[in-house]
């Protein structure tokens, strides 16, 4: 397997707070700057079990990197809670090719069950 990392993967959890928005531009300039294609997942685990992403850009994101809370909206779901719900958010994670996955989160110990038993050992 190609190490090379070629498309990331972001979400926030756990409620807004300062500087997301600033964080998430970072990591999509040095994604852009190395070629490395980024993605968010809009309201956190929602995002991932559903699959619902947009496009990280430096342009729309330097924009917004002034603003409280995050783009990206979070949101809890209890459908991420069992195995299954797990599951489906890997599922949409490798459909899109997504090899690393960041998560932003107060409190990362339910946000490491994603990637605890994954087949593309996303850290």
């Amino acid at each position: 397997m190609n190490t090379t990392i070629k498309h990331i993967g972001v979400f926030t959890s756990g409620g807004d707070s300062p500087g997301i928005n600033a964080a998430l531009f970072a990591i999509a300039k040095a994604a852009e700057a190395n070629h490395i294609k980024i993605r968010g997942f809009l309201k956190g685990y929602k995002g991932l079990i559903d699959g619902d992403t947009i496009n990280l850009k430096t342009r729309e994101l330097q924009k917004l990197m002034h603003r409280g809370g995050t783009i990206l909206k979070t949101a809890r779901s209890g459908r991420f809670l069992p195995e299954a719900g797990r599951q489906l958010a890997l599922t949409n994670i490798a459909d899109i090719t997504i090899y690393n996955l960041d998560c932003f989160e107060k409190g990362m110990d339910s946000g490491n069950e994603v990637t605890s038993k994954n087949p593309r050992n996303i850290p």
